[in-house]
């Protein structure tokens, strides 16, 4: 598999906005980060071109071993 390297990013938000948040993704046994991920992969999508995001993602599947093709 092809190793996926991740970047951080750091922003500023709220304080009382996000721990608001926070509180009620708890309540729903949710994670920020989960859900930051997950509106990062909509931007991801909706943003960036259709054959650019094929090539990305296929950096980041397994090569198939020509025997598991048969």
């Amino acid at each position: 598999m092809a190793n996926i390297q991740k970047s951080t990013v750091k922003i500023s938000l709220n304080k009382e906005k996000l721990t608001a948040v926070q509180t009620f993704l708890e309540r729903k046994n949710l994670k920020i980060e989960e859900e930051f991920e997950q509106f990062f992969d909509t931007l991801f999508k909706k943003y960036v071109p259709k054959d650019v995001q094929i090539y990305i993602e296929s950096m980041s599947q397994p090569l198939q071993n020509p025997k598991e093709k048969e």
